[in-house]
């Protein structure tokens, strides 16, 4: 395993050791003792710091393993917090906006993987930036989205605040693991030779582009699972959320 494989492996792990206890303790205890909802409010503020692991490490995919400069990434959390917002209006339960939100945006990473297939580094960099500012001029123009106002009273997931925390945890553990999982196969390879030396990789016949795209794929779809659960957790979103400010602090 190499020095990033292991780091990620034992947050996770951590993360899954240190809150999982409590977690199963307050499911036991809800009920309208003080304490307990100062626990729930606790639980609120840890759940936005796994949402924002998920997306540091859809993030990873392409910039940390692959190379590739994307300074636009908010946008991909964006898709998937507008399509887990719509679709929770439109009366679709949690869990199924999930795989749509992740489908979305990993759609738009394709594209975008494609228009940036022949720049690279400074140039990619400033292509992925105009895709934020795009994303973000583009939602503020259309009603449907919101606009100006962003979209407010987006419906609860159901499951409490507890087990929506089980689920924020579990998903977190689970892109920590393929994170793993993909740095150890075949493509983690290709994707850590991309990064030290592109040119060499096509002399030895790899596919580069194919494995670029995978890495935006990847990468952004992740962002859009990321991003449903922000929207469900605040209930709220708008375009500012996810500005070149954000892709750039995560």
């Amino acid at each position: 395993w190499t020095k990033t494989a292991h780091l990620v492996f034992v947050i996770a792990w951590m993360a899954t050791v240190f809150y999982l206890p409590r977690i199963l303790v307050n499911i036991a205890e809800v009920g309208d003792v003080p304490a307990v909802r100062e626990r729930l409010v606790l639980m609120g503020r840890r759940l936005y710091r796994f949402g924002h692991v998920m997306f540091a490490l859809s993030l990873n995919l392409i910039t940390g393993f692959c190379g590739q400069i994307s300074l636009g990434h908010a946008a991909f959390q964006g898709v998937g917090a507008y399509a887990a917002a719509l679709l929770a209006k439109a009366g679709w339960p949690f869990l199924a906006t999930l795989p749509v939100s992740m489908l979305l945006a990993g759609a738009l990473g394709v594209i975008v993987g494609l228009a940036s297939l022949r720049v690279r580094a400074d140039f990619l960099a400033i292509t992925t930036m105009g895709v934020v500012f795009l994303f973000v001029g583009v939602v503020r123009q259309q009603d449907v989205l919101g606009g100006e106002l962003g979209i407010s009273g987006i419906p609860d997931h159901g499951l409490g605040k507890a087990g929506f925390m089980v689920v924020a945890l579990l998903a977190c553990a689970a892109v920590a693991a393929l994170s793993v999982y993909i740095k150890r196969t075949w493509m983690g390879r290709v994707f850590n030779g991309i990064a030290e030396d592109e040119d060499t990789m096509r002399v030895l016949s790899i596919d580069v582009p194919r494995y670029k795209l995978a890495a935006f794929a990847l990468g952004t779809a992740l962002a859009g699972l990321s991003g449903a659960f922000y929207a469900y957790h605040l209930q709220f979103i708008g375009a500012d959320n996810f500005g070149f400010v954000e892709s750039i602090t995560v």
